[in-house]
């Protein structure tokens, strides 16, 4: 719950442990898209924000799934690493040409020789 007066979200460490994962995930998610490909980078951003936190919520905090709907789920889970990994597959292969995007023509200016 936000603390009252709201200007005591600044005292609480776990409003700021909030923003620094935060800021840190952002920047880790800008590097690996840098880095990787960005199909695979995408894929296994998708899989983990959907299978992390309900496996947090099944072994850590107590969720139960509804009565009958177990393989419901583990069915969910199953399609959701098969399509990451389907995706993680069908990367693009080796990416752009070199110098690819790295001019820019200004409108009505013939490009450069």
């Amino acid at each position: 719950a936000v603390p009252q007066p709201a200007w005591h979200l600044l005292t609480d460490g776990l409003a700021w442990a909030l923003a620094a994962h935060a800021a840190l995930a952002a920047a880790a998610y800008a590097l690996a898209l840098a880095r990787g490909r960005v199909t695979s980078v995408a894929a296994l951003t998708f899989a983990t924000e959907t299978v992390v936190p309900a496996l947090v919520g099944l072994l850590a905090l107590g969720d139960r799934v509804q009565p009958r709907r177990g393989p419901l789920a583990a069915a969910a889970f199953v399609v959701t690493l098969a399509g990451c990994i389907a995706l993680a597959r069908r990367a693009e292969p080796g990416g752009a040409p070199e110098g690819a995007g790295t001019s820019v023509q200004e409108p009505g200016r013939a490009p450069a020789r």
